[in-house]
C-alpha cells in the first residue's frame, strides 16, 4: 500500500507537478482575462472536436503575468486524458541527453492517448538561453522543436501543446515561435484590472 501512496499516475494531472502552479486561484480580471481564456477554449474544441490532430500556441509576456498560472489551470479543467509539464525547475542537474529522454517519454506516452495536453514552460530557460552571444543549448532546442511539429502517428490521437516564455525576442531570434501555430500574449495588468482584483480605488 505505501508503494501504491508513491506512484506518479501515468494518465490524468500530476499533481505533484503541477501543485505549485495551482495554489492560488484565477481571478477574472475582466476583458483581457476573458479574451485569453476565449482563444485557449476556441484552440481546445479545434483539437478536440476540429479536425486538426496537433494544435500548439505560444503564450508569451512579462514575467510575472501568470503565463504558466494560466496553462495549469485550464489544462486542470479541461476534458484532456493526459496532462504533463515540462518545466526547467525538474531539470536542474540533468544533462541534455537525460532531458532529452525524459521529453521524449512525455511525448510518446501522449501519442498513446487519444486526448493529451502538454505545457513546456519557460522555454528559454529549459534551452539555457543566454542574451549574452547569445548562447543556448542548440541539441535541446532543436528537439524541443521537432516535438512540437511532430504530428503523432496514432490517428485518434489529438495533441495540445502550450509553450510559455517571457522573452519573444529570444524566441523570434531562434525561430522557436515560428513552429507553434498560435501566439497569445499575457499583458500585465493595468490600473483599472488591479483595482477590480483588489476591490478598491488606486486613485486615492
Amino acid at each position: 500500500m505505501k508503494a501504491v501512496d508513491e506512484i506518479t499516475p501515468g494518465f490524468g494531472i500530476d499533481e505533484a507537478n503541477f501543485e505549485v502552479y495551482l495554489r492560488n486561484p484565477l481571478i477574472n480580471y475582466g476583458q483581457n482575462y476573458g479574451k485569453i481564456m476565449g482563444v485557449l477554449e476556441k484552440m481546445t474544441n479545434l483539437t478536440l472536436k476540429g479536425s486538426k490532430q496537433l494544435t500548439s500556441m505560444l503564450l508569451y509576456g512579462p514575467q510575472g503575468t501568470g503565463k504558466t498560472s494560466i496553462a495549469s489551470h485550464f489544462a486542470k479543467n479541461s476534458k484532456f486524458t493526459y496532462i504533463k509539464i515540462i518545466s526547467p525547475e525538474k531539470y536542474i542537474g540533468v544533462g541534455t541527453y537525460g532531458r532529452i529522454f525524459s521529453f521524449n517519454k512525455i511525448f510518446n506516452d501522449a501519442y498513446k492517448t487519444r486526448e493529451s495536453l502538454i505545457i513546456i514552460d519557460n522555454i528559454e530557460r529549459l534551452i539555457e538561453y543566454v542574451a549574452t552571444g547569445p548562447d543556448f543549448n542548440n541539441t535541446l532546442m532543436q528537439a524541443i522543436m521537432l516535438l512540437i511539429k511532430r504530428i503523432p502517428e496514432n490517428p485518434e490521437c489529438r495533441l495540445m501543446i502550450i509553450g510559455t516564455t517571457s522573452n519573444l525576442t529570444a524566441m523570434d531570434l531562434l525561430d522557436i515561435d515560428k513552429v507553434f501555430n498560435v501566439k497569445l500574449k499575457i499583458p500585465l495588468l493595468n490600473r483599472a484590472e488591479c483595482a477590480r482584483i483588489l476591490g478598491c480605488d488606486l486613485n486615492i
